[in-house]
C-alpha cells in the first residue's frame, strides 16, 4: 500500500511534503527566491521530474543545494538557466544518471561564486554557453556527448566570460563535426 501525501508545508519544521508528480514538469519552481541560501534534495525523488528548467534562477543568495547521493533523472530534458544567477560555489552533478539528451544553455550563468563545475556523463543536445559570466571559475569537468554539429572547439563555445579557468576536463567529450562541403 502506497501512501499519497498532500502537498503541504509544515511551518514549525519549515519543510514541505510535496507528492512527486507535482513537481515533473515544472519549470521555475524557485525562480527569483532572493533570500533563499540553502536547500536540501536528499530526500527527493527526481524520477519523474521532465525539467529543472530555470529551478533556482536568480536565487542570488543560494550557496548550497543538497541532492542525494544518486540522482537518478530518467526523464529529465532541461538544466537550461538551472542554477543561473545563484550563490554557488561548487556544483557537482557527476552523481547523476540522465538518461535523456537534454538541453543545458546556461546552466550556469553570471554565478559569480562558482569556483568548480563537475557534471555528469550525459549526452546533450546543442549548447550556446553552459557557463557564461563566472568570472571565479577555475575547474571544469564535463564528460558530455554532443547531438549536433560543433564547428569551434568546446571550450570556446561552452564557457565564454570565464577568464579564471585553470582547468577544464574535456578529454570525454564526443563532438560530431559539420560535413565539409
Amino acid at each position: 500500500m502506497t501512501v499519497d501525501y498532500e502537498n503541504i508545508f509544515i511551518p514549525n519544521e519549515n519543510r514541505f511534503i510535496v507528492q512527486k508528480n507535482l513537481l515533473a514538469n515544472k519549470p521555475n519552481l524557485l525562480c527569483e527566491c532572493a533570500t533563499l541560501k540553502t536547500i536540501d534534495f536528499t530526500k527527493f525523488d527526481f524520477s519523474e521530474i521532465t525539467t529543472m528548467s530555470h529551478w533556482f534562477h536568480a536565487c542570488s543568495q543560494l550557496e548550497k543545494v543538497i541532492f542525494p547521493e544518486i540522482v537518478i533523472c530518467q526523464k529529465l530534458t532541461s538544466l537550461t538557466r538551472c542554477f543561473a544567477y545563484t550563490n554557488i560555489k561548487t556544483l557537482d552533478l557527476s552523481n547523476w544518471q540522465i538518461r535523456n539528451t537534454i538541453e543545458i544553455d546556461l546552466l550556469c550563468e553570471n554565478c559569480n561564486q562558482l569556483e568548480s563545475l563537475k557534471l555528469p556523463r550525459v549526452t546533450v543536445a546543442h549548447s550556446r554557453q553552459m557557463a557564461f559570466g563566472c568570472k571565479n571559475l577555475k575547474t571544469v569537468n564535463a564528460p558530455i556527448t554532443f547531438t549536433s554539429y560543433i564547428n569551434e572547439w568546446p571550450h570556446k563555445v561552452l564557457f565564454q566570460g570565464c577568464s579564471t579557468i585553470e582547468k577544464i576536463d574535456l578529454s570525454q567529450v564526443v563532438l560530431r563535426h559539420a560535413p565539409k562541403k
